[in-house]
């Protein structure tokens, strides 16, 4: 009996096209997702990341769970996309640098390094709390989601029970500098600095009074490399903090709670060792002003002051009695260029974030009224110039001052179809 072969029964045009489309649909189901699997969220709910214990799978697991934050116990973690970290390049995900695989819902996705060492950390210390994480729970492509999330990132942050930020993975020196920084903020009270008490860290007697060996200039550098992690400078950073309830910073496995930080940063600032370090380690060179301290300061101030807490009984007054303003409208405008000021200082890659970041707060503060009819929700899909020739001339009715809105002329270049300061996919922009 004869046999038959296959190709005289599949020509072998046909074959071709065959494994053409056989090729196409295994590249298809075997590419790993860039975004995890996204449903249209409800009104005023959120996406939250449960991650799963460790296990024996290769690849950390997380599952994304839809929630009302009104009524579920989450936390929210502040970070930056993108950490400078050396790695290959992954331009199919948007990512630039080291990236990590993980598992959302079932399905791979890449991360940055720096979430993947954050959510590795987290699933450490919070005992299964869900979190939120903006890169795995907003659905960035949908620009009405994105924008829903401007609009409510206010009730985010306020009613998570912790902020977790994350500084980054501990470096060599990350044990030598938390015990410093915990002898020198047990031995000084800052509230007395400049009424005679001696703090001259030149006074080998200083040290002996902290407790400490007089420190090298090694070290001095190591406490300066600390002040100017890359989170102390971040637009979004700013106003993450300022909204939290209670925040924990994590710097690897070291572990710093906000009052700390603070009390740190005035010592940093009040005992005028800042201008004197920066001379002795940099040899001269000129440094910009210490990204820890020029984040705290601002934030603790606008954290004290009662337009923060909109049903604080001095809410009114104090805003009338300081700038003697009558309307809500005029307090929430005062209140507006109050943040704009306090978070000039920082990074911020895409100009339209001067803008939607503060408004969203204002938003917040203010039971979510727009502060002015004229001024038009955000939306990323403009130009920034656009957006911020909107926003300045709504400013200057409102007799604030527009300095910052010089960014506008700056922008005519700026590529609209870049995502937001804060979406940049780990690219080697700063979020």
């Amino acid at each position: 009996m004869s046999t038959v072969k296959f190709e005289a029964i599949v020509p072998e045009a046909g074959a071709s096209k065959r494994r053409s489309r056989i090729g196409s649909l295994l590249h298809k189901l075997t590419k790993p997702a860039e975004e995890p699997p996204y449903r249209p969220l409800p009104e005023y709910h959120i996406r939250v990341v449960d991650i799963k214990p460790v296990t024996t799978q290769h690849l950390l697991e997380v599952k994304l769970t839809v929630v009302d934050p009104r009524k579920f116990k989450y936390i929210a973690l502040s970070y930056t996309w993108d950490q400078d970290v050396a790695g290959e390049s992954d331009a199919s995900h948007g990512l630039v640098g080291a990236t990590q695989p993980i598992l959302c819902g079932g399905t791979e996705v890449k991360i940055s390094q720096n979430l993947y060492d954050a959510l590795c950390q987290i699933r450490n210390v919070s005992s299964g709390v869900p979190v939120f994480v903006d890169a795995l729970c907003i659905n960035f492509d949908d620009n009405h989601e994105r924008t829903n999330y401007l609009e409510i990132m206010g009730h985010i942050y306020s009613r998570a029970a912790s902020v977790i930020v994350w500084l980054g993975k501990s470096e060599s020196y990350t044990d030598e500098v938390m015990l410093i920084m915990r002898k020198l903020v047990n031995a000084i009270d800052w509230r007395r600095i400049g009424d005679g008490s001696s703090y001259n860290f030149r006074d080998p007697r200083f040290f002996t009074m902290v407790g400490i060996e007089p420190l090298t200039l090694k070290q001095w550098r190591e406490i300066q490399a600390f002040c100017h992690l890359r989170w102390f400078t971040r637009y979004w950073a700013f106003f993450e903090l300022a909204l939290a309830k209670q925040a924990l910073f994590l710097w690897g496995e070291a572990c710093m709670e906000y009052n700390f930080l603070i009390d740190f940063g005035m010592i940093l600032s009040l005992s005028g060792w800042l201008d004197e370090l920066r001379q002795d380690t940099i040899d001269g060179v000129e440094e910009p002003i210490y990204g820890l301290t020029k984040m705290l300061g601002p934030v603790a101030r606008l954290r004290s002051t009662p337009p923060w807490h909109p049903k604080h009984k001095e809410h009114a007054s104090w805003m009338t009695e300081n700038y003697q303003l009558e309307t809500e409208q005029q307090h929430a405008w005062k209140f507006f260029e109050i943040l704009l000021q306090s978070a000039e200082a920082f990074d911020c890659r895409d100009p339209r974030d001067i803008a939607y970041a503060p408004l969203a707060l204002v938003r917040h503060v203010f039971g979510g009224q727009p502060i002015n009819k004229q001024w038009p929700r955000p939306d990323y899909t403009r130009p920034a110039d656009e957006v911020l020739r909107t926003f300045s001339n709504a400013v200057q009715q409102h007799t604030l001052q527009p300095s910052i809105l010089a960014t506008a002329d700056e922008t005519q270049q700026y590529q609209a179809q870049q995502p937001p300061a804060h979406v940049e996919r780990g690219r080697s922009q700063r979020r």
